[in-house]
């Protein structure tokens, strides 16, 4: 069942954000309502966070269908450091067009707070 946060969260929609190293790496792939502010966070506790030197955020109309591109990115692209499985999400069958994109280079590695 749903409630009225689930109904807001779909309205608004969420981000995928993908986390680079110097060299192009692929860290991490991550899925919130505000990639910017969870990026911030994992500097608390992400090993990887001290080797981020780029991310690039996509932005999709509801939060399903950033979940499913988020299973499909860990599934297809094989980020160093995501311990989560994909699941069966990674088969559904949506439209998964970004609504807006952006990417941060970081002039420090590591310096995004």
């Amino acid at each position: 069942m749903w409630s009225r946060k689930d109904e807001r969260i779909e309205r608004f929609g969420a981000d995928v954000y993908r986390c680079f190293d110097s060299a192009g790496n692929l860290l991490y792939v991550g899925c919130s309502l505000n990639a910017y502010s969870r990026v911030s966070q994992h500097k608390a506790t992400a090993e990887w966070f001290p080797r981020l030197a780029r991310f690039t955020v996509d932005r999709y109309k509801s939060r399903h269908v950033a979940l499913v591109v988020e299973a499909r990115a860990i599934r297809d692209e094989s980020p160093q450091y995501n311990v989560t499985q994909y699941g069966s999400l990674a088969n559904e069958k949506v439209t998964a067009t970004p609504i807006e994109h952006d990417d941060f280079e970081l002039a420090v590695v590591g310096a995004y707070a």
